[in-house]
């Protein structure tokens, strides 16, 4: 099910809420404590018609007048496509970008840009700026704007991924038994699948990203995911001082900071 996403957060990732028939498995953490803030900035029609340094081509496909648009925005940002980007039956398409540092993903950090995709017009009755194909509509970002960090292989701290999971399990008092587990790399970047662990839906993964902090710095995590049954969680644990940044919880729709 597609919709505008016009905030961005971590909880605004296209992931599926699941309720399991199964038996309870309350967190033990009140997650409400750890609740995730996110600061974004909002363009709509009016302030885009007005701001003509936001105006890029109309000759475009639609997925290149967006990125164009980022980097206007944000010069010098490096980013990458989401690949679930679409067309709205009003011929509207929406596209979504992720910010990335030394090629690892930002995970709080997003670009939403609304277009008119080619070959379409927005009727008159939307309440949308109505434009020709490929114009810009409206935008929203929550883009990390500060110094670049250093790349994390300069970094001889790093911890390692089981230190994480194991982190993220005691930090949130979670039922999940490790005392076998065992990693194997998964397809992407710095992602691992650990193997062995007793207690969830499916095997505990971890990946090595960027998060915003709310003092607008950037820290470098391990986001842990792992499915408990009535939980499914993601959480942050800091690749160096294994510091909690922050949790989100899928199945309670929510975000949390710490």
């Amino acid at each position: 099910m597609h919709g505008t996403r016009l905030v961005f957060s971590i909880a605004a990732l296209p992931l599926a809420i699941l309720v399991y028939a199964t038996a309870s498995t309350p967190a033990p953490v009140d997650l409400n404590s750890l609740r995730l803030t996110s600061n974004t900035d909002y363009v709509n029609s009016i302030d885009v018609n007005a701001n003509q340094s936001v105006i890029v081509s109309a000759d475009e496909h639609y997925t290149n007048t967006a990125a164009q648009l980022v980097q206007n925005i944000v010069p010098g940002a490096s980013f990458r496509l989401v690949d679930d980007h679409y067309v709205g039956d009003n011929g509207v398409a929406h596209v979504y970008f992720r910010q990335t540092a030394h090629d690892i993903d930002i995970d709080n950090a997003d670009f939403n840009v609304n277009v008119c995709s080619p070959l379409t017009l927005v009727e008159k009755s939307s309440p949308l700026q109505i434009g020709r194909d490929g114009q810009l509509l409206s935008f929203g970002h929550s883009f990390f704007t500060g110094a670049s960090p250093s790349s994390y292989l300069d970094k001889p701290n790093l911890s390692s991924p089981v230190v994480a999971l194991r982190g993220a399990r005691d930090a949130l008092q979670l039922p999940l038994i490790i005392d076998n587990v065992s990693t194997e790399a998964a397809d992407g970047r710095n992602e691992y699948i650990f193997r062995k662990a007793a207690g969830a839906v499916s095997d505990p993964t971890a990946k090595l990203v960027y998060i915003v902090k709310p003092d607008g710095t950037l820290a470098l995590t391990w986001r842990v995911e792992i499915d408990m049954y009535e939980h499914w969680l993601l959480t942050y644990i800091d690749a160096e001082t294994t510091t909690v940044h922050g949790v989100v919880d899928y199945v309670a729709d929510a975000t949390y900071q710490v």
